[in-house]
């Protein structure tokens, strides 16, 4: 059995290089930490409110149908600020006289494992009813704009969205798990002004200390 130990390290990237050149896991003050279920948390928490906490229902459970935002791996082809541009690809797709490679490099697109140029427009030009799927999107908060909501020109519109939010007025929350690190990226530049707080988390045999 091991303990988990934890500590802080605050400051700025030269003060934070220093402290670490001058300690090691046996010098560092260590905080011993007991993650609990269900989230296994590998920081130190103040339980006081947990109890009241947990008595609320999930967010889970209020909303039981949830999914990832739509990926369309293509942004700059599938959405758009200006609804007559999209309306142009669109359009530019379902004309049998523009060849796929001639579409690809007008719109810098190119095929991968989950959708191809050919497929997208034998779709498109087979669907009488195409232009229901170019809609607004909350692309970001506060920040709509126009996209075509299908396999057409996303990757993964995601069947969730196309089945209780697309076209509908039903009421959705957006949230960020934060686990996904590469939701959160700072710029380099940035990140050499401003203080930051970086965790230091190992975990040490009992016969290690």
């Amino acid at each position: 059995m091991s303990d988990i130990q934890h500590a802080h390290l605050y400051g700025m990237r030269d003060a934070k290089y220093d402290w670490l050149l001058g300690h090691d896991v046996l010098s560092t003050d260590w905080k011993e930490v007991s993650p609990q279920k269900p989230f296994h948390l590998f920081i130190p928490q103040n339980n006081d409110l947990l109890a009241e906490f947990q008595a609320y229902w999930k967010i889970t459970e209020a909303m039981p149908i949830n999914v990832l935002g739509f990926q369309t791996h293509r942004d700059n082809f599938a959405i758009d600020l200006d609804f007559d541009a999209i309306k142009q690809r669109l359009d530019d797709l379902r004309n049998s006289d523009i060849s796929d490679q001639n579409i690809q490099e007008k719109y810098d697109i190119k095929d991968n494992r989950d959708w191809n140029i050919k497929d997208a427009r034998k779709q498109i030009q087979g669907d009488r009813d195409w232009k229901k799927w170019l809609i607004k999107c909350d692309y970001r908060p506060f920040d709509k704009r126009y996209c075509y909501f299908s396999t057409v020109m996303m990757d993964c519109p995601r069947r969730e969205l196309l089945d209780h939010v697309a076209g509908k007025d039903n009421r959705k929350e957006s949230g960020e798990n934060r686990n996904e690190g590469k939701r959160r990226r700072i710029d380099q530049s940035l990140a050499e002004k401003v203080q930051y707080r970086a965790t230091l988390c190992f975990t040490s045999l009992n016969n290690s200390q």
